[in-house]
């Protein structure tokens, strides 16, 4: 087989680049370089249509996965009342109570409320506004006789 080389960026066949870059790290590397600034030059969040099925179906699993969102479901309600508050304290140790696992810092609970739609105050210290305790119900298991 003969290989004409005829302009100046045309190389003959290189035989023995397949075990090179099967074999040489830094070809594996700039591969991979290539692959990820390829990546990153697409702007794919704009350009690939996402079913809304897949996002309703994520940000359920969000949800799922949010202790504090989860915790706050089940343990308080939202009331129109200003008035109605609880020391952010109180509310991160009730947290911390219910959920001993949980990695969540102080910060982070405190934005994670705030994104619940809690507002926080400074009086004398710091409160969530707009927020109370759900009434607790009993079903008939958890009454003894």
């Amino acid at each position: 087989m003969h290989v004409f080389v005829c302009l100046s960026h045309e190389k003959t066949i290189d035989n023995s680049l397949n075990e090179r870059i099967a074999n040489d790290v830094n070809y594996k590397m700039a591969f991979m370089n290539i692959l990820i600034n390829n990546w990153c030059n697409r702007d794919l969040k704009n350009k690939i249509h996402t079913p809304q099925d897949v996002i309703d179906s994520s940000e359920e699993y969000m949800d799922g996965c949010n202790e504090v969102k989860l915790f706050l479901e089940e343990y308080y309600i939202k009331v129109d009342d200003d008035k109605q508050k609880i020391g952010a304290k109180v509310l991160y140790d009730h947290f911390k109570v219910m959920y001993r696992t949980s990695n969540v810092s102080n910060n982070t609970f405190k934005s994670l409320v705030e994104k619940e739609g809690f507002r926080s105050k400074k009086i004398s210290s710091m409160f969530y506004l707009n927020i109370a305790e759900k009434p607790r119900t009993y079903g008939d298991d958890d009454i003894e006789e």
